[in-house]
């Protein structure tokens, strides 16, 4: 006669049961944690049930109304940003250098918070030092959104307004949720025999907004 596992408490004595090919004895065993753990919701779904059930406590999620296109005009929910990235002369040439970093020099992108999106609508690019041809390449500025570079602002060769006077967008550049904004610049080939030191600056601005 063989012994079958079942629930605790199912039977509180055993009870035979005759098969097609053999009897088996059901026996019930002594609660353990498991059994805890399913009383224990058992008894949070019964109080959550007088409570109303899920849809009085757990409300859905309703989008914020705007009576503009937030990314055109900022809501009053808005939070607007600016972030600065500056790179030093000397640099290697032909190389990518992320210009958002963090305090201890590491790339730190700016992030879109999760639950929010936003709009990029001013882009700087600059340079202090001396003997910058705009457009010759010997500075090749790079926005990169996500991981994607937006059309026309994916290789920029020519300064675009100023810290205190920063480029605005035509047309915004749109972020969404958990996303980064990083700029990226390159030096051409020859650009250090020609460029004075100085520091490389870019900037950009806009604002986030609750999805």
């Amino acid at each position: 006669m063989a012994a079958c596992n079942v629930s605790p408490g199912w039977r509180k004595t055993p009870v035979q049961l005759k098969g097609r090919s053999q009897s088996c004895v059901e026996i019930a065993y002594p609660p353990n944690r498991y059994d805890a753990c399913l009383e224990g919701e058992q008894r949070y779904l019964k109080l959550l049930e007088k409570l109303g059930g899920l849809k009085r406590i757990c409300k859905p999620h309703t989008a914020p109304y705007y009576p503009k296109a937030p990314w055109i005009d900022m809501p009053p929910q808005g939070k607007e940003f600016n972030r600065i990235g500056v790179l030093p002369l000397p640099a290697v040439e032909g190389v990518d250098y992320p210009l958002f970093l963090d305090p201890l020099g590491n790339p730190q992108p700016l992030f879109v918070d999760f639950g929010n999106d936003g709009v990029v609508n001013q882009f700087t690019t600059d340079f202090t030092g001396t003997n910058w041809v705009e457009g010759s390449g010997d500075i090749v500025f790079r926005l990169q959104v996500r991981r994607w570079y937006p059309p026309d602002y994916g290789a920029v060769t020519v300064r675009f307004g100023s810290l205190t006077t920063p480029q605005n967008l035509p047309i915004g550049i749109r972020v969404y949720s958990g996303g980064t904004i990083q700029i990226y610049a390159r030096l051409g080939p020859g650009a250090l025999t020609r460029l004075t030191p100085g520091n490389i600056i870019c900037s950009v601005g806009g604002w986030f907004y609750p999805q």
